[in-house]
């Protein structure tokens, strides 16, 4: 039998009460919410003098729904994080965040000397066409973390890789939500020490050219803020932080540039996404 760490102990007794939690919104709640918006449409049918005056408490019920299954699909493990936490946070980010209209997304081959995500280059090579329509006045976010696989493809252990999921996602969507981020770049990098015997790491940042670092904001998202994100990454053994990234002349916001940190498990098997 494998012994665990306290650590991994910890991280693991906190899936596991996601888990419970997912499973009462799908056992407990929404079978309510389905009975719900049937017995509504049926009286909507019945009752056209009723359709109209319901038609509102309908949207209320569907909103809910989508809502719940947001939450179980957050919740929720998908069965690719253990092998590649950021493609796996990047398919949610596209889900979610796409299909209610809150981003759009561009994946871009990375650009490292690229110091602030202001304006896209206009020659950068798009990989993937996640959305069609770049000038929309909704943040774009940049993702120059690979294609099909990122460099952490196989290179982290799950306790480890769950933890940069979760991190990962907290991290765009609070960018989203309370930047007011015209453009956000999340990137990844993996690095050996000189030697190239150890020192294997990875970095993750996540900027953006909106109002600033602001730590009430981080410390009263719903999803539990900043020090959620820094007690999460501390259990796997990572580091957080958070900090203004500065701005330009053209650009007054100086933005926000978070940093995700820590050892890789294996060295690289070949050179592509790594420095």
């Amino acid at each position: 039998m494998v012994q665990l760490n306290p650590s991994e102990e910890l991280g693991n007794l906190l899936e596991l009460e996601r888990q419970q939690v997912a499973a009462e919104l799908h056992d407990g709640l929404l079978p309510y919410l389905y009975a719900a918006a049937a017995k509504l449409s049926a009286l909507r049918k019945s009752n056209p003098d009723l359709d109209t005056r319901l038609r509102d408490v309908a949207q209320w019920v569907d909103q809910s729904r989508e809502t719940a299954r947001q939450l179980m699909s957050g919740i929720t493990i998908p069965p690719g994080v253990a092998a590649d936490p950021i493609q796996a946070a990047h398919e949610f980010l596209v889900d979610i965040l796409v299909s209610s209209n809150l981003a759009v997304f561009q994946a871009t081959a990375p650009r490292p000397d690229d110091p602030v995500p202001n304006d896209p280059a206009p020659n950068s090579q798009k990989e993937s066409s996640e959305t069609s329509d770049l000038n929309s006045n909704l943040p774009l976010i940049e993702w120059q973390c690979g294609g099909d696989r990122s460099p952490l493809h196989g290179r982290v252990p799950e306790s480890e890789a769950i933890a940069v999921y979760r991190i990962l996602i907290e991290l765009v969507r609070n960018a989203v939500r309370h930047a007011a981020a015209s453009h956000i770049v999340v990137s990844c990098q993996c690095r050996t020490d000189s030697t190239g015997d150890s020192g294997h790491e990875f970095s993750i940042e996540v900027k953006d050219d909106g109002k600033g670092f602001d730590v009430d904001i981080f410390n009263t998202a719903a999803s539990g803020g900043l020090k959620w994100m820094q007690g999460r990454a501390s259990l796997a053994g990572l580091e957080l932080s958070i900090q203004d990234s500065g701005g330009d002349a053209r650009h007054p916001n100086c933005g926000t540039l978070a940093v995700l940190r820590g050892p890789l498990a294996t060295a690289p098997a070949e050179t592509t996404g790594s420095e």
